[in-house]
């Protein structure tokens, strides 16, 4: 799986990328092909990720406008939602707008390979701890999928 994230971080949230990445780069199914502020076109045709990143913090408009912009550029890429904010209403209009995924930022880190195991293989995942309300189908995800659980 190639990965991307995106969004405009703070100083203190950009400190928190290198954990993350430092963390994924231990993935041998995971490469890292880009950390951008925001998710351009450019970027995402030059690394063609299969899965984008995208944090968030109450800014549920910027989802649809990225969203639909990776979808017009690699339309089967997954879209997966970090937020600070365990809150329902947040996670219903990430994945409205057409996110395959929604996580809080503070999960372990085995539930994190988890989600991005799960939206690897085609499934949406939203985290458990949030209620699943949304009437779209997305389903919340405790383990992976069979064939990744090896």
């Amino acid at each position: 799986m190639e990965l991307h994230s995106g969004r405009s971080l703070s100083n203190a949230k950009r400190l928190l990328r290198k954990p993350l990445h430092s963390f994924l780069d231990q993935n041998a199914l995971i490469r890292v092909v880009g950390d951008a502020p925001s998710v351009r076109v450019e970027d995402m045709q030059r690394t063609r990720p299969d899965l984008i990143v995208f944090g968030l913090d109450n800014a549920t408009h910027d989802v649809a406008e990225a969203l639909g912009l990776a979808r017009s550029v690699l339309p089967n890429v997954r879209f997966c939602v970090l937020s600070s904010y365990a809150n329902p209403d947040i996670m219903q209009r990430s994945i409205a707008s057409g996110a395959d995924g929604f996580v809080v930022k503070d999960v372990t880190p085995s539930e994190l390979d988890v989600a991005f195991r799960v939206l690897a293989s085609g499934s949406s995942y939203v985290d458990p701890r949030l209620p699943a309300l949304c009437s779209n189908g997305v389903r919340r995800a405790a383990t992976p999928a069979p064939r990744l659980a090896s």
